[in-house]
């Protein structure tokens, strides 16, 4: 699972849920560990998550899509190997802001955009 929050943040909500997080075990992305380099909405901490695997089954078809997912880093970006847009991100986070002509965005789905991903806004209920 792919978290922005720090660590600490979520091995709370993850005592709180035990349900929801068991599944992923320690499979886990934070937004301070130390190979996460840039933040949202740069797609850094997507591409990293794809390449560990989180959300693939230990198949070899799980194999060839992590294989085919480009690095993160400034180096890289712009650049795809072709596995990245099989990937779909789910985007929980509830910041959004401005852009220069005046329309919303969401810095987890740009993110997951830029990393050659399909993301998708999860609704936010009131």
């Amino acid at each position: 699972m792919l978290h922005t929050a720090p660590y600490n943040s979520v091995e709370i909500k993850s005592n709180a849920n035990p349900d929801v997080f068991a599944p992923f075990g320690s499979r886990n992305v934070c937004g301070d560990d130390q190979f996460v380099g840039r933040g949202k909405p740069h797609p850094d901490i997507f591409l990293i998550a794809a390449r560990k695997g989180l959300g693939l089954q230990e198949t070899l078809e799980g194999d060839s899509l992590r294989s085919r997912i480009r690095e993160p880093g400034a180096h890289a970006d712009g650049t795809f190997l072709g596995g990245e847009s099989e990937v779909l991100v789910f985007e929980d986070a509830l910041v959004s802001w401005r852009t220069m002509n005046n329309k919303l965005t969401q810095p987890g789905v740009q993110a997951a955009k830029a990393a050659g991903m399909k993301g998708m806004q999860k609704p936010v209920s009131r």
